[in-house]
């Protein structure tokens, strides 16, 4: 059985941008996404960008995401450690001298800091927001945008699974929604039976 209890998460508690639009406002108008979708075979492996040492999935999620676009376009780029540990140090907060500095960051903030900032010459040219829990527009997201940069609230039980899924016991106890703590992660792939992510 997988044990992943010593992997570290990072999502800080999420904080609402007033200025970030939703999502349907775009893809309302647009054919619904096709029942499957899967924008990863093409990534031969996927780095940890550090994410096994420290709380940086935030910003290991972005690398994860601009690895991806750059392979589907041909190109593919990888970001080094230092360049993530240096965006996670920027939004963040992180300081290398002082471990007490890593814990986490704010989807938002990462997201509006590539926005404006762009990451190590890779723009973002827009992102928007999704319904909660709305399965048809993390779909629309990965089908028309090739991914979907979404937080999730882990439960303790996920620390031994490979796939993520209610335990038996339910969602209380060491199934309880954020139990083990928040984790931010592109999804690449989806089917009927679920979604596909990088983590």
């Amino acid at each position: 059985m997988a044990n992943y209890s010593k992997m570290r998460l990072g999502k800080r508690h999420p904080r609402h941008d007033p200025r970030v639009p939703m999502l349907a406002r775009y893809t309302a108008a647009l054919p619904s996404a096709p029942p499957a979708v899967e924008y990863q075979t093409k990534v031969t492996s996927w780095p940890m960008m550090m994410n096994d040492r420290l709380g940086d999935c935030t910003c290991a999620a972005v690398g994860h995401v601009i690895q991806q676009w750059t392979t589907y376009n041909g190109h593919p780029v990888v970001l080094s450690d230092q360049q993530i540990e240096q965006l996670y140090e920027t939004v963040g907060g992180y300081n290398p001298a002082d471990p007490s500095t890593d814990g986490g960051a704010v989807e938002v903030d990462v997201l509006n800091y590539w926005l404006n900032t762009g990451v190590f010459g890779h723009p973002l040219g827009a992102y928007a927001a999704l319904e909660l829990q709305n399965h048809n527009e993390v779909m629309d997201a990965v089908y028309w945008f090739g991914n979907c940069y979404i937080g999730v609230a882990l439960p303790i039980s996920a620390q031994t699974q490979d796939v993520w899924a209610v335990p038996p016991g339910g969602p209380s106890g060491p199934g309880a929604v954020g139990s083990w703590g928040g984790h931010a992660v592109p999804v690449v792939a989806y089917d009927e039976r679920g979604l596909v992510v990088i983590t």
